[in-house]
């Protein structure tokens, strides 16, 4: 959780979507720049503004959350390389 006012979803760079389960809405929102970036937290988006492919240049990568494959959706920061 972050700290009182530096939430991104106060900037709109975040927002929490109810269907994050379904892969067509994970390719829409990720077709326009927005990442699922915390695995920890998987209805958060965070736009990124980029080309999934770009996402590993950005010092992000794929993961895997409880033992859930989930593509090339799951990008987080707290996984270094």
């Amino acid at each position: 959780m972050a700290p009182p006012g530096t939430s991104q979803h106060l900037s709109m760079l975040a927002l929490d979507v109810s269907e994050f389960e379904n892969a067509d809405v994970r390719r829409i929102l990720a077709d326009h720049g927005w990442f699922q970036t915390v695995a920890s937290d998987l209805p958060h988006f965070t736009y990124l503004g980029v080309k999934e492919s770009e996402l590993p240049g950005l010092g992000l990568k794929k993961v895997s959350n409880a033992g859930r494959d989930f593509g090339f959706r799951i990008f987080d920061r707290y996984f270094p390389e």
